[in-house]
């Protein structure tokens, strides 16, 4: 499913590249600035988070589906 190219990311990064359940007060594309003051400086940042009711999102339909090869 959907959770597969995470994982497959996840997978390629050292030990202690993830960082879960840390609160973030700002990020830019190679920072991080958490709550508690300290900086993560990365080559490349990845936001991910749960949805909030105080944000308005786009929403996303997948569609997976299989077949027959026509070749």
């Amino acid at each position: 499913g959907m959770q597969a190219l995470p994982e497959a990311m996840a997978k390629q990064l050292p030990a202690g590249a993830i960082r879960l359940g840390a609160r973030v007060q700002a990020y830019t594309a190679n920072s991080v600035t958490l709550t508690t003051g300290e900086v993560l400086n990365a080559q490349r940042v990845i936001c991910a988070f749960d949805r909030s009711p105080q944000r308005e999102y786009n929403q996303v339909t997948s569609y997976y589906f299989s077949g027959t090869d026509l070749s």
